[in-house]
């Protein structure tokens, strides 16, 4: 299995794509979160579009690092198996009580056993040999 490596401008166009999916869904985050390494920067984009804050998870978060009600966007770079967004939903975000969380990532796999909201590019990592 191969890996694929995203260039600078994959990264923006896939955000960008992500992004309209938001916006085309009529839903506007109040704070955008991404855990550390792979969701940063597109985190950081989104958070930059929207003008809201980002709350930039590790594996050291805890309760107080969202604030109250808000609608959470949960941005990373790869759906993969759907590891990483189970843990944050059953760790962390569910803990809250949000109006609304959504999760968007650039890839999203198929195989992936979470499903987010918005994804820039669906791909299929046992077929597309990625």
């Amino acid at each position: 299995m191969r890996k694929v490596y995203l260039t600078h401008t994959d990264i923006i166009h896939l955000t960008n794509e992500l992004i309209r999916e938001c916006i085309k869904d009529n839903f506007y985050p109040n704070v955008v979160v991404a855990p550390v390494r792979g969701g940063l920067v597109p985190g950081n984009y989104v958070s930059q579009y929207f003008d809201v804050p980002l709350i930039a998870l590790n594996n050291d978060y805890n309760q107080n690092d969202l604030p109250g009600e808000n609608n959470i966007l949960v941005i990373d770079d790869i759906n993969d198996t759907g590891a990483t967004f189970n843990k944050l939903e059953n760790d962390f975000v569910a803990t809250f009580v949000p109006q609304t969380r959504k999760y968007g990532v650039l890839l999203d796999n198929q195989a992936s056993n979470f499903t987010t909201d918005y994804c820039g590019k669906i791909i299929n990592k046992a077929e597309d040999n990625c």
